[in-house]
């Protein structure tokens, strides 16, 4: 019996990784993250927004440099960091951050080294566990957590 492997091409939007982190912050890494810090020059627009009657889609932000929450950064602002405090921390190793860069690196790793959840997020079938995978791949290039 032969085993095929084949390599696919996925584009993958920007509102799909935002969906992502969303899922990762409100809820599948909870368990492991203490709090993040976040380093931007952009403005947070999320008091104007109730009032805004302009378009909050991404590529809008992006042109006016502009931000809503917190997980919108890392797909809009390539200068943007996020640093991720765990549970654990220990000060002398630092804090992972999370970049466009690492973001880029992360969804590699999860295609690679956890194809299920990679399958469940292509598929729009993903949940707070595969979102969970999707961040630590982001900070740690592997599942370090649960």
């Amino acid at each position: 019996m032969n085993l095929w492997t084949v390599a696919v091409e996925k584009h993958i939007s920007d509102d799909d990784v935002w969906n992502l982190l969303v899922g990762a912050f409100e809820g599948g890494s909870n368990y492991w993250i203490n709090h993040i810090e976040v380093q931007t020059t952009w403005e947070n627009a999320y008091k104007s927004f109730a009032h805004d009657t302009e378009s909050t889609a991404l590529s809008t932000l992006r042109d006016r440099k502009k931000y809503l929450y917190n997980t919108q950064l890392p797909v809009l602002d390539p200068d943007a960091r996020i640093s991720v405090y765990t549970c654990d921390h220990q000060p002398e190793l630092g804090a992972p951050v999370l970049t466009m860069q690492t973001i880029g690196q992360g969804l590699d790793v999860m295609a690679r080294d956890y194809p299920r959840h990679f399958d469940d997020f292509v598929t729009e079938r993903y949940d707070a566990d595969t979102s969970d995978v999707f961040l630590q791949c982001c900070l740690f290039n592997k599942v370090v957590y649960g």
